[in-house]
């Protein structure tokens, strides 16, 4: 899961004020209810996409009935969920809604009886940081994945991803 050519930074999160989670529905929807934009930021491969969706829960992040963040979870065994993509709206990045869509699927996963989620990100960037805040731990690198698997070169603050590094967080 990784963003294209983009010039986020750690800094723009002190300066926007947080969402009123009061405020913020989420809850499961239809695959037909994300904006396609939203899981093209986090994953540039629609081809990729439309495989994962196919077996995958997806739960959105509403403010007044407009999705503004979203996340979609497959399941790899009786004790695993994947977190196959995750993306908030850009105007509504930085507000906490990643956070709490990663808490929402948290606790209905330990819930279900599951152990562990996982997930793939890039090896640097803003989104590593944010699942280390959300206590996820490295488990292994898969070396050349982005090269090996998307068509189009993925590229972040001018540096372009080609390992995925391979997180976990335990229940």
């Amino acid at each position: 899961m990784e963003l294209r050519e983009e010039n986020h930074t750690c800094e723009d999160e002190s300066s926007i004020a947080a969402v009123d989670t009061s405020k913020l529905a989420i809850r499961p929807i239809e695959v037909s209810q994300i904006p396609e934009i939203l899981l093209l930021d986090a994953d540039p491969s629609i081809e990729r996409i439309a495989e994962y969706l196919l077996a995958s829960e997806c739960i959105g992040a509403l403010l007044d009935d407009a999705v503004v963040g979203i996340c979609v979870i497959d399941t790899l065994n009786a004790a695993t969920a994947e977190l196959m993509n995750i993306a908030v709206d850009p105007a509504w990045q930085w507000r906490g809604i990643g956070t709490a869509l990663m808490r929402y699927l948290i606790n209905i996963l330990t819930g279900r009886g599951y152990r562990r989620i996982t997930v793939g990100t890039g090896c640097f960037g803003h989104q590593l940081i944010f699942y280390q805040k959300l206590g996820f731990r490295a488990q292994y690198v898969a070396q050349d994945f982005f090269t090996d698997n998307y068509h189009e070169p993925i590229i972040e603050h001018g540096i372009r991803h080609r390992d995925m590094l391979r997180l976990e967080l335990k229940l």
